[in-house]
């Protein structure tokens, strides 16, 4: 499990380290396995989130009031 840890980056590292404590902490009979599991859980989470944000949704432009579709990653780079 280690191993594993240290081959997760940025985010991922954290969402994983904090599922996987939480786990420990406050469910009980929590093993390492079960904790890990946990974290493993939360990054798919994580990814279903992010792909999520990269499918377009509708925005509303409030200066004009029209609506537009979008990805977030091009209406951030749009008014960057």
């Amino acid at each position: 499990m280690n191993q594993f840890f240290e081959s997760l980056k940025g985010v991922e590292k954290v969402m994983y380290k904090t599922a996987y404590k939480f786990h420990m902490d406050y469910h009980q009979g929590a093993t390492e396995q079960s904790a890990h599991e946990a974290g493993i859980n939360e990054l798919k989470r994580l990814g279903k989130l992010r792909e999520e944000a990269s499918k377009p949704q509708t925005y509303i432009d409030l200066s004009t009031g029209k609506k537009f579709k979008s990805t977030e990653n091009d209406l951030m780079a749009q008014f960057a």
